[in-house]
């Protein structure tokens, strides 16, 4: 009588561990750029938007609407230069002396980002912000760049408020 055996042998084991193990080698590098692709474009939806929305929310409600770095999403951040990379606020500036007054102004909007694998950096005339006037229109025009790992973005803000992208470049200047 002969008795079966069951189980797997040390051969079987080890290739199956080789398996997954390149497996987890070649998947986990593209899985970082998917999260990098995801975070950049996130940030730049949604810095349009905002743009966008202190756009309309100026023309509708006749007053001056502000887009500042803020990094708790209430207040505009005082650092100089601000941080935009944590990200920002939408808010009516009714005096238009750039901060958030409480009883007057009122807080329409803002973007968090926590722990940011990116920098966001403006240039120096959108560095404190930018108001948009009662009839819809930036206080300023600038370049804001975005940097990560695996490369850098160009975006202009027009005079007329729109975000667009002008261009790509690899690594962060």
């Amino acid at each position: 009588m002969s008795a079966s055996q069951s189980g797997i042998s040390l051969v079987e084991l080890m290739v199956t561990i080789s398996i997954v193990a390149l497996t987890l080698t070649l998947g986990v590098p593209s899985f970082t750029g998917s999260k990098s692709k995801m975070q950049r474009t996130r940030a730049i939806v949604d810095l349009t938007d905002s743009f966008a929305l202190a756009r309309s929310e100026a023309t509708r409600r006749g007053v001056a609407v502000r887009v500042c770095a803020s990094s708790d999403g209430a207040t505009c951040t005082a650092a100089n230069p601000p941080a935009w990379d944590h990200g920002w606020i939408v808010f009516t500036d009714i005096d238009e002396n750039g901060s958030m007054d409480t009883g007057t102004d009122e807080l329409i909007d803002a973007a968090r980002f926590n722990a940011p694998a990116f920098t966001l950096t403006p240039d120096a005339t959108l560095a404190n912000g930018v108001l948009f006037s009662g009839r819809g229109l930036p206080s300023a025009a600038g370049q804001f760049t975005y940097c990560d790992n695996n490369e850098s973005q160009v975006y202009a803000l027009s005079l007329v408020g729109r975000l667009e992208h002008i261009s790509t470049g690899t690594g962060c200047p």
